[in-house]
């Protein structure tokens, strides 16, 4: 069965018109790339120096994006959760993705899952500052809109530099046990994706997430931003994933991305994705 969203009135929080905003900006998005052509979506929407996902590892800026002929495919997807910062300019938004080799195709050939980190600029107007994602499978179960049920909390004492640090104190843990470092720093909500699996929603499924990722090591960490009330903010990066396939493994340099929120008065990860 088609994975359906189902979007009623009044689906964003009530009274938060950052977070509506910022899911509009995303469906705006999604608009022009069915009704005119996924290029010139990307080039409208992505911020100059955005980040996507490409052969050999995240890439910045949008030139490959504009070397790109404008084709009759259709690259289409929903919102299926989002989330935002205290301040109100910085949030993303997650969902399914499905690919069309023509618009007119009956049925996707592709599927998969988007993650993008949408950012207010001065002007006022959103922009998409970071798009990685992951494919998959053909959906299997209807879902909702949501977002979340935890409120960031100590915006005041935090610098933005602050999702890095948490990032980097996480790497430390890693190194004396993967699935103790992500116990203790993964949020109840969590989402975490890689390659080839649909999204794995909820801390309760921590270990088919591990036992699915492929075997990594020699994290570079290759970016990183905080929101402004340092509640929120992403951290992004390589790492060299064995990956076996038939029979036979081969090394490849993998994109991670973590998103980070600061909830219940601790760090944690709320969106972990692996990707190549």
């Amino acid at each position: 069965m088609a994975l359906v969203y189902l979007v009623f009135p009044g689906w964003c929080q009530p009274g938060n018109s950052d977070l509506q905003a910022m899911v509009d900006a995303e469906k705006a998005f999604i608009k022009m790339a069915r009704t005119q052509n996924r290029r010139d979506a990307f080039l409208f929407y992505l911020s100059d120096s955005a980040v996507t996902q490409g052969p050999n590892g995240p890439i910045k800026g949008k030139a490959r994006i504009q070397a790109q002929p404008i084709a009759d495919d259709l690259l289409d997807w929903e919102v299926g959760y989002s989330d935002i910062a205290a301040s109100g300019d910085f949030g993303f938004n997650t969902g399914p993705w499905y690919y069309r080799q023509k618009k007119t195709d009956e049925k996707p050939v592709a599927f998969g899952e988007f993650n993008s980190v949408w950012k207010k600029q001065s002007d006022g107007n959103w922009k998409n500052v970071l798009d990685i994602g992951i494919s998959h499978g053909p959906f299997t179960e209807p879902l909702t809109w949501s977002t979340s049920k935890r409120s960031s909390t100590g915006t005041r004492s935090r610098k933005m530099g602050a999702a890095l640090a948490a990032e980097k104190a996480f790497a430390a843990e890693l190194v004396k046990g993967r699935k103790a470092a992500y116990r203790k720093a993964i949020s109840e909500e969590v989402r975490m994706m890689v390659v080839g699996h649909l999204p794995f929603v909820g801390s309760s499924t921590l270990d088919r997430y591990l036992d699915a990722c492929p075997p990594h090591q020699n994290a570079r960490i290759l970016g990183t931003e905080t929101a402004t009330s340092g509640d929120l903010g992403y951290v992004y990066g390589t790492v060299d994933a064995t990956v076996t396939k038939d029979g036979k493994s081969q090394t490849k340099t993998a994109t991670f991305v973590r998103i980070w929120k600061f909830e219940g008065g601790k760090w944690k990860i709320v969106l972990d994705v692996l990707t190549f």
